[in-house]
């Protein structure tokens, strides 16, 4: 891996030690991604539904709604985690890959 690729990592991980704990920071972090990937969800089945395509695009919604719910439910999962995550971590080795001094 690059070693800029390394240290971006290790400031991602910093910034995430220094949130608070909770899916939102999944939410704040990906929030652009999210949208765009919503306002597909909402179009492709509104499309079917203009086409006729009812049975098609009520399938699709759900398929959509399910992911989603996933995506929830994976951040809700890792946040749970996190304070486990956060102690098997070497925070100093981290520090240093981010190029950053240990206090």
């Amino acid at each position: 891996m690059a070693e800029n690729a390394i240290s971006a990592k290790a400031e991602q991980l910093l910034a995430r030690r220094s949130a608070s704990n909770g899916p939102w920071f999944y939410v704040r972090r990906d929030w652009r991604r999210q949208l765009l990937v919503l306002l597909v969800d909402i179009a492709i089945p509104v499309a079917l539904w203009f086409f006729n395509l009812t049975v098609l695009a009520v399938a699709i919604a759900c398929f959509f709604i399910g992911t989603k719910l996933r995506d929830v439910r994976w951040w809700v999962a890792l946040s749970r985690e996190w304070s486990v995550t956060s102690e098997f971590i070497d925070w100093q080795k981290v520090e240093e890959l981010a190029g950053k001094s240990s206090p």
